[in-house]
């Protein structure tokens, strides 16, 4: 996993970057530039966008997760896939985390559920694999 900070911030905002080890950062960026580097970063790659306000708004519609922090506009917030409801950035380790273990549990419920389906129906075990890799190959995007 690569960290890329995209600010609207300047000389501040790139010294923070630099001491929580983001190596690449672009600051002083528009936010029709924020949308251009997330759409040319989410090519090959994952991309978690944080914003809060309404000029974040295509770039948190545009990330593969957008994340809205709760002092941000109406806007960014019903564009974004998760809403913090603090500004605390801490908690986004708790929302990583909670998304492995649903994934877990998904993966898990997929294997088991053919299994009882079949038995309830009479018709025995089966199994579909295309499904599974179907919502698995969705969920690890």
């Amino acid at each position: 996993m690569k960290n890329v900070a995209i600010l609207g911030l300047g000389n501040i905002a790139n010294r923070v970057a630099k001491e929580v080890g983001i190596e690449d950062v672009f600051s002083n960026i528009s936010p029709d530039g924020k949308l251009e580097k997330i759409r040319e970063l989410n090519t090959n790659q994952n991309v978690v966008m944080i914003g809060d306000g309404i000029n974040d708004s295509p770039a948190l519609k545009e990330a593969t997760i957008g994340i809205s922090v709760s002092n941000g506009t109406d806007i960014s917030s019903d564009s974004a896939d998760i809403m913090l409801m603090s500004e605390d950035m801490s908690k986004l380790l708790d929302v990583f985390k909670i998304g492995k273990k649903t994934i877990k549990i998904i993966r898990e419920n997929l294997h088991r559920s053919p299994l009882y389906g079949g038995e309830i129906k009479g018709t025995g075990p089966r199994y579909c694999p295309s499904i599974e890799d179907k919502v698995v190959r969705f969920a690890d995007k």
